[in-house]
């Protein structure tokens, strides 16, 4: 891989062709500390594992959030790794400052093996840069959520009641929103209700075509890559109720909370994050310019 220069850009310089940081444009970190992230992500981690990558955020975190998220997927990674699972890790040069799919980071998961790749843009700034801790941890809770559901759907779960618990619990979430999901287009197919008044996400799936698109509904771990890699559909998770003690969607009342809040909340607990880590994962969760393949088995 060649080396990427760390060259500063104004936010306010005009005519620069490409979009800029969104930690920038927000105020999180300063170009100058974007561009040390960036290359001192380069230096310490190409052609390292994905576990090293890791350690690497482990001893260089910006704060005790990162850090702690970082330990965890990596006593995770290593555990699926126990299970037959392999990672690799690669950062991807866009040579130049846009992504041409506009993703930052991409996992992929084929059967046993989950890729994950950052994209690596000439400027630091550069919106679609995904070499910096954000984008590699956002992956790494792709990489290894999908790995660990895919394990439990194969039977090769490490034996730990904890994270099979943890896992069952993000599968009868999973089965909350298909039930939900469906129930919604089984109202507009009956005329009960019409398009317009569906949610966009809803609409747009009713409409797919059934050859030449994935059915997300299929199973949890497309569903999961679906909702942790698709803005729209985490506006719609989060508008729709729901019951964590009783399972009940899309029915507000006393103790409910969104269908978002449940996911990111699920994830918080397979990740072994404290509860005022919620608002911290919930962020970085969200979709920036992330994309995700779903199993390709």
């Amino acid at each position: 891989m060649r080396r990427i220069e760390g060259v500063a850009y104004s936010a306010t310089e005009g005519g620069r062709g490409y979009k800029l940081s969104r930690q920038l444009e927000k105020g999180y970190l300063t170009e100058q500390e974007l561009i040390t992230e960036r290359d001192n992500l380069l230096k310490g981690t190409v052609g390292k594992s994905f576990v090293d990558a890791l350690k690497y955020l482990v001893n260089n975190s910006r704060n005790p959030f990162e850090k702690l998220l970082a330990t965890n997927i990596v006593k995770l990674v290593q555990r699926m790794e126990s299970a037959g699972f392999n990672f690799d890790y690669k950062i991807l040069d866009v040579r130049g400052n846009i992504q041409p799919q506009g993703f930052q980071g991409l996992t992929t998961v084929t059967n046993n093996n989950v890729v994950v790749s950052l994209a690596a843009t000439n400027d630091a700034l550069a919106r679609d840069n995904g070499v910096n801790h954000q984008t590699l941890l956002h992956e790494a809770v792709h990489a290894v959520t999908l790995a660990a559901t895919g394990a439990a759907r194969r039977g090769r779960l490490p034996d730990d009641i904890k994270l099979k618990q943890d896992i069952k619990d993000l599968f009868n979430l999973f089965d909350a929103v298909k039930s939900y999901f469906n129930s919604q287009i089984a109202e507009l197919d009956a005329g009960r209700v019409s398009e317009e008044e569906l949610h966009p996400i809803v609409s747009t799936y009713s409409k797919r075509s059934t050859t030449g698109s994935p059915n997300f509904l299929t199973n949890g771990d497309e569903l999961l890559a679906w909702g942790l890699t698709d803005s729209e559909m985490q506006d719609f998770l989060d508008t729709v109720a729901y019951n964590p003690r009783t399972g009940e969607v899309g029915v507000e009342g006393k103790g409910t909370i969104t269908l978002w809040e449940a996911l990111v909340n699920a994830l918080r607990k397979l990740l072994k994050l404290p509860p005022k880590d919620n608002t911290a994962l919930n962020e970085l969760l969200r979709v920036q310019n992330n994309l995700l393949a779903p199993d390709e088995a």
